[in-house]
């Protein structure tokens, strides 16, 4: 058995996004502000460049807007810069607990991964030393990945069954001050959506609503049968893997 309810990716349209427009400067153009700076001693060649690029700029342009008719009026023509007022980003935490307190900003995305569980003690995945990949050598893995692989997970349950015991969310790992914010959030009618790569459920047990969530890798709250895809209790399923360290056993087709 193992844990399913994987979603499929979510797209949320522009227009579900609230933007400041004084407040909302474009990233790309901070970025790269310095392609927009010439030397004053390559003026010369700047210019000559640009006369010699020019028939193919107007085809390019002429490219675009037919391409731009093709899907329908959404333009992929390059942003041009903009001006310096506009060229705001957040660089503080006081200047975005500045913008939360506006109350302007109502249909907040959070995206998370594995950071932000660490400080509850659950490792990441990759890093050197520290990651769960590289603390799996008692189950005697042919890979580390394995332990996820449902290939693995047919012939052999049990490393899945140990390490799922282990981390089994709410039983060692407690929510951290960052879930409990993305829950405040939401309190606050300000959380549009938060998508995330865990599966330990901690904003979940911070107070965030399951409407709102997006767990991109699933969740441990359901589970059904790798083979007939029947659902299976998640509540039965955590007190079989936690309490009696077993694989569950599919009821339609053991």
């Amino acid at each position: 058995m193992g844990s399913t309810s994987t979603p499929q990716a979510a797209v949320v349209n522009d227009s579900d996004v609230q933007v400041d427009t004084p407040n909302s400067g474009s990233l790309e153009a901070v970025e790269n502000k310095e392609s927009w700076t010439i030397d004053n001693n390559s003026n010369s060649s700047a210019t000559k460049e640009e006369s010699a690029s020019s028939p193919r700029k107007e085809q390019d342009d002429v490219n675009i807007d037919a391409l731009t008719a093709t899907l329908e009026g959404v333009s992929i023509a390059p942003k041009q810069p903009t001006s310096s007022l506009e060229q705001h980003v957040p660089n503080s935490i006081k200047t975005i607990a500045k913008m939360l307190a506006s109350k302007k900003y109502t249909k907040i995305i959070v995206l998370t991964g594995a950071g932000v569980s660490c400080n509850a003690g659950i490792p990441d995945f990759r890093t050197p030393g520290t990651g769960l990949y590289d603390n799996l050598q008692k189950y005697n893995l042919p890979f580390p990945e394995a332990v996820f692989d449902l290939g693995f997970f047919a012939r052999n349950p049990n490393p899945f069954v140990q390490l799922a015991s282990e981390l089994w969310p709410g039983l060692k790992h407690s929510p951290t001050i960052t879930h409990s914010f993305i829950a405040l959030l939401e309190q606050k009618g300000m959380l549009l959506r938060t998508y995330t790569q865990n599966i330990d459920m901690l904003d979940v047990l911070a107070g965030v609503s399951e409407e709102r969530m997006i767990e991109c890798h699933g969740h441990f709250r359901t589970a059904s049968c790798t083979r007939c895809s029947t659902p299976f209790d998640g509540e039965e399923c955590k007190r079989i893997i936690v309490e009696e360290k077993r694989v569950p056993t599919c009821m339609s087709c053991r």
